[in-house]
């Protein structure tokens, strides 16, 4: 099974005539190349996949100056170790794979590691229903598989609302298999990252305690926030 552009919650599925089956062609799987270390390691624990230029920006500080351990060459997929925790960092940047392929390229990580969390962010506004939260600056929703979430953080992203991404593929993944996991989607105004609006991201990483500093002094500008 090849895990493609996912949109979870799942709400409608695509069917497929007889006649047209003769013309998919025939799926040979990804093409792609580790650069790195891409064993998984025996310490691993924490695997937290983080996307967006929002959600990317914070967690820069927490990876600072680190080289990653490994990564997708041109997919803008490369896993940082911070402590015993893994981060995945993706830069919506692929070449030729497609996100659930990339889903399918990290199943060993997935497999092993005992947490997996995603994070995400998207515009506040596109958050239904529309005036429930028209004056909010952020907040937070999640999916996931867990009985009980394992942080104390947002409430359930509730229908019509629906979000798609390597994160979103990587919960329906997990789904699939059966494996734990959470997927936050953290919700946001569109100016500038500044101390408020990303309060939500912030206090995200701390839960999962990370000792960090956010700096806001360059945030001004969209270029930076993909490091």
């Amino acid at each position: 099974m090849v895990f493609g552009e996912i949109i979870e919650p799942s709400t409608r599925a695509l069917v497929i005539e007889d006649e047209h089956l003769e013309n998919i062609p025939l799926y040979i799987g990804p093409i792609y190349q580790w650069e790195g270390q891409a064993q998984v390691p025996d310490d691993l624990e924490t695997l937290i996949v983080v996307e967006s230029k929002r959600a990317i920006y914070i967690a820069s500080f927490l990876i600072k100056e680190k080289q990653p351990v490994c990564s997708i060459r041109n997919e803008g997929v490369s896993i940082y170790k911070v402590d015993k925790n893994y981060i995945v960092l993706f830069l919506n940047q692929t070449k030729s794979l497609i996100l659930g392929e990339i889903a399918e390229i990290l199943s060993p990580w997935l497999k092993k590691a005992k947490s997996i969390q995603a994070i995400t962010t998207e515009p506040i506004s596109s958050l239904k229903p529309t005036e429930m939260y028209k004056d909010m600056v952020t907040i937070t929703k999640y999916l996931t598989n867990y009985e009980t979430v394992p942080l104390n953080f947002g409430s359930k992203l509730d229908i019509p609302n629906l979000v798609q991404g390597l994160g979103a593929s990587i919960l329906s993944y997990c789904i699939h298999h059966n494996i734990k996991a959470v997927l936050w989607i953290v919700y946001t105004d569109h100016m500038p990252p500044d101390s408020e609006n990303t309060s939500e991201l912030i206090k995200y990483f701390y839960m999962l305690h990370f000792d960090f500093v956010v700096d806001f002094k360059n945030s001004s500008s969209d270029n930076n926030l993909y490091m």
